[in-house]
């Protein structure tokens, strides 16, 4: 392995008997450079995957209609409901409440009440 190092330290003219390319990979610096390119890489990858989860939960792609709106009744849990609806829009947050809200383009909404994570109101607005 040495005269792998030693042939690369001969083309860089570096020729001074030690392994100097792999005494050079291994300074701090570089070392550091290396370390910390990787935590900005991995940064920077955690961010575009949070983004993309962050769209999945905000938009909708599909509008919510008057038919799932019907299939909501009261009792039922927060996943229950999102998993009919998908994810709402909290518009409000109290100890025990919570309010989430579904908008389409057109401007018709749901908008339900829970309390202890389940739902006492619902209502719904030009669907």
């Amino acid at each position: 392995m040495g005269d792998f190092f030693r042939s690369f330290d001969n083309l860089w003219g570096m020729s001074s008997g030690r392994n100097n390319v792999r005494d050079f990979w291994l300074t701090p610096i570089i070392r550091n450079y290396i370390a910390f390119s990787f935590a900005i890489g991995a940064a920077l990858s955690a961010g575009v995957v949070h983004g993309m989860q962050e769209a999945d939960i905000y938009y909708r792609y599909e509008p919510v209609t008057r038919a799932e709106y019907e299939r909501i009744r009261l009792d039922m849990s927060i996943p229950a409901i999102e998993a009919i609806l998908g994810r709402g829009t909290e518009v409000a947050q109290t100890r025990s409440t919570i309010a989430f809200e579904w908008e389409n383009p057109d401007g018709s909404s749901i908008t339900v009440l829970f309390e202890n994570g389940y739902l006492t109101q619902k209502a719904q607005s030009g669907l």
